[in-house]
């Protein structure tokens, strides 16, 4: 009996205690409004203006000389002589800036200078998102660390000069360049390492539209319509990762990696390069590309150039107007790839090659399909166009040739050849 009572008892005080500590169920009349803060009472911003960030006389229409958020209040033109923004932090600073150009443009077209400027602090950092960049012989040229997204940059730079020039590692997503005299993005110096441009594109560029140093990752970027004749639309140095990038429409070289990059998911198509002695895709020392195709390339040398080391899986190349691909140096892995209709040899490589499980075909009548030198594999192919082989002890397998034949040149010795249509034989070589 005790035990019951005192089992009500707790009920009781449990719903006392619960209804005191509650409140109200029942709503406030009238409509319902905001009872919180907002976004920028939580990270207030201050607007560009004269009032708060004077410009330097003579030199830009804001001066931002504080780390912060700062936001522009509506479209600016840039008068006669002036920069856009001057950010002049402390030489010692390591503090943040921001730039939210708040769907608003800077418009320099009438004033050749350039719109973003300044940023003197290694270790500053400067973000710059949402607006559009018109004009200007040079876009954001900043020396921090660097982090611009969804901004529209339309004939901004000059030849030499480019939309954005990183000059330490940055991020620069979501972007869209078009027109531009000069270059996209163009990166000179080691201290610019490890930049990431990603979900870009890039139209009628005049030079590169992108131009990056060492640890560059690029992803999701499409180029069309770039005009350099003597760089390229993508050119970076070593240790590069290029994946699910289109060059469509490009004159002259479409890709330039350094040696140790990964390309993957590459698409290179209708690149125009009537008289330009050059490559589609030159491949560094030591890289891979994967998953990739570069078609109709009209450059004078051939569609892809590999140096030292270099594995080219499953990759198809069709309608290259020299070489489909074309290695001087050693050691080049070339599998599951498909090498179609090239004006010259379809694949001319040199010593100590592994060329396993391809389709390589010559539709050139003058030209082989396949120029090998020394000490290769040549396994499982099909080939449409002769087998040419210069060099000694290279093995020759389990090879089906549409059309053509084993050619062994003057000095080819010492070659492990297996039989023609032997159907006992586990190694035999096969034609039609």
């Amino acid at each position: 009996m005790r035990s019951i009572v005192a089992a009500a008892l707790i009920v009781v005080i449990t719903g006392m205690c619960s209804a005191a500590l509650s409140g109200p169920l029942t709503p406030p009349p009238g409509p319902v409004s905001e009872t919180g803060k907002t976004l920028d009472n939580l990270l207030p911003s201050t607007p560009l203006s004269q009032d708060t960030t004077p410009g330097n006389s003579g030199f830009s229409v804001f001066t931002i000389s504080a780390p912060g958020r700062y936001h522009l209040t509506g479209d600016l033109v840039v008068p006669a002589g002036l920069q856009a923004i001057l950010i002049g932090l402390p030489g010692d600073s390591r503090g943040r800036v921001e730039i939210d150009l708040a769907g608003f443009e800077i418009d320099a077209r009438s004033e050749p200078n350039r719109q973003i400027v300044g940023g003197n602090s290694a270790g500053s950092r400067v973000e710059i998102h949402h607006g559009t960049l018109r004009g200007g012989f040079a876009g954001i040229d900043v020396s921090s660390a660097l982090y611009v997204h969804d901004v529209d940059f339309e004939g901004v730079g000059s030849p030499g000069r480019s939309a954005i020039a990183p000059n330490f590692p940055s991020i620069i997503e979501r972007c869209r360049f078009t027109d531009l005299p000069g270059s996209g993005i163009s990166q000179s110096g080691l201290a610019g390492d490890e930049t990431i441009v990603r979900d870009c594109s890039f139209a009628n560029i005049e030079s590169f539209a992108i131009l990056l140093e060492e640890s560059a990752t690029i992803e999701r970027v499409s180029v069309s319509r770039t005009n350099s004749t003597s760089g390229a639309a993508i050119f970076t140095r070593n240790s590069a990762i290029i994946r699910d990038v289109q060059i469509k429409t490009a004159f002259g070289r479409a890709l330039v990696v350094g040696s140790e990059s990964i390309v993957s998911g590459l698409t290179v198509e209708g690149v125009s390069a009537p008289g330009v002695a050059e490559y589609g895709v030159t491949l560094g020392a030591n890289s891979r590309m994967t998953d990739s195709v570069v078609d109709n390339y009209a450059g004078a040398l051939g569609a892809i150039l590999a140096r030292r080391n270099v594995t080219i899986d499953g990759v198809t190349v069709n309608n290259s107007n020299g070489f489909g691909i074309f290695a001087s140096e050693a050691s080049i892995t070339l599998v599951n790839s498909f090498i179609d209709d090239t004006q010259g040899a379809a694949v001319s490589l040199a010593q100590y090659n592994t060329i396993v499980n391809n389709s390589i075909e010559a539709r050139n009548s003058n030209a082989p399909a396949l120029v090998v030198g020394s000490h290769s594999r040549v396994d499982s192919n099909r080939f449409f166009g002769d087998l040419t082989i210069t060099g000694t002890e290279n093995l020759v397998v389990r090879n089906f040739f549409d059309f053509g034949d084993i050619d062994l040149r003057p000095g080819a010795s010492l070659n492990d050849v297996g039989p023609l249509n032997d159907l006992a034989n586990p190694w035999a070589n096969f034609d039609r």
